[in-house]
């Protein structure tokens, strides 16, 4: 029973080795074009939430709309297809 628990945690620590690996070696290949993309998206997002604070007070939501587009964007760009 040991032998079987010990093989299959190896298994899933060498699988998430090499798929993060994959994603960390795709995004170094890339880095500056990361950088500029994920600034960009910050700080629209920093003026935009100034914006709207002067114009609606704070929205939670729409605040937190600028880190869901940082993540789709990373997503987005990591996959080989794009």
């Amino acid at each position: 029973m040991k032998s079987a628990t010990l093989a299959l945690s190896i298994s899933a620590t060498s699988l998430a080795s090499f798929v993060l690996a994959y994603f960390y070696h795709l995004t170094m290949g890339n880095a500056e074009q990361y950088t500029a993309l994920i600034a960009v998206v910050f700080v629209d997002g920093f003026f935009g939430i100034i914006a709207g604070t002067k114009q609606y007070g704070f929205q939670t939501c729409k605040a937190l709309k600028v880190l869901q587009t940082a993540v789709v964007w990373i997503i987005l760009n990591n996959h080989p297809g794009y």
